[in-house]
């Protein structure tokens, strides 16, 4: 009798100490990035960066200069006035510029998305649906846009490329152009919550020699 009863409490001991363990769990991660806790949209690091930012620090944060910017911006928003004028509701918090500058910082940075929403005064929720809406937005408008087109060299064009490499380096035949030591950016998504994307990324070394 003694023996069941002993039995009996450690199984009810192991199962409050996974409930403990559950429950504390459960606590630890239900934490969140609250909007007073975040500074105005309007008054966010980005508008200052924006607006006031030489071309040299935009091309740092943002990866690419201010003409490229705006020729990005023109092709996924060709209407942008249109679309201003009939838009209903609540505004946004991130107009077009906001939306693509988050993008582009997200995809070109290994900042976490709870990060890059405290740079743009918007909660991860937000810069989490701007992400996902601009994945879907690039991928629509850049796979037919001719700028965004990438074409092998036809035989032709191989054969001068080829020949001129070789004038420089004769003993290298047959061979058209060179990627060395390209530091690529690999996605892993690492957790889905309630449609949230959280992601990391890890620097891939590649060498690639192409020939024909």
């Amino acid at each position: 009798m003694n023996s069941y009863l002993s039995h009996q409490t450690l199984i009810f001991n192991v199962l409050v100490l996974f409930g403990a363990i559950i429950i504390h769990n459960s606590q630890r991660n239900r934490s969140y990035l609250h909007r007073n806790a975040i500074v105005d949209s309007y008054r966010s690091s980005w508008v200052r960066l924006f607006e006031n930012g030489d071309n040299s620090s935009f091309v740092e944060i943002i990866g690419m200069n201010r003409q490229t910017f705006a020729m990005l911006k023109e092709i996924l928003w060709p209407n942008v006035l249109e679309i201003h004028t009939i838009r209903r509701g609540c505004p946004s918090l991130l107009d077009e510029n906001g939306k693509l500058g988050l993008f582009l910082i997200w995809s070109n940075s290994m900042m976490r998305i709870k990060h890059i929403s405290m740079i743009f005064g918007i909660t991860p929720s937000v810069a989490s649906d701007v992400i996902s809406n601009m994945l879907y937005l690039l991928c629509e408008k850049l796979k037919i846009h001719p700028i965004s087109r990438i074409s092998y060299p036809n035989i032709e064009k191989m054969a001068e490329y080829a020949a001129m490499i070789n004038r420089r380096e004769p003993k290298i035949r047959n061979v058209i152009g060179f990627v060395d030591g390209l530091k690529l950016h690999q996605y892993n998504v690492v957790k889905i919550q309630s449609l949230r994307i959280d992601i990391t990324m890890d620097s891939v070394a590649t060498q690639l020699l192409i020939m024909y």
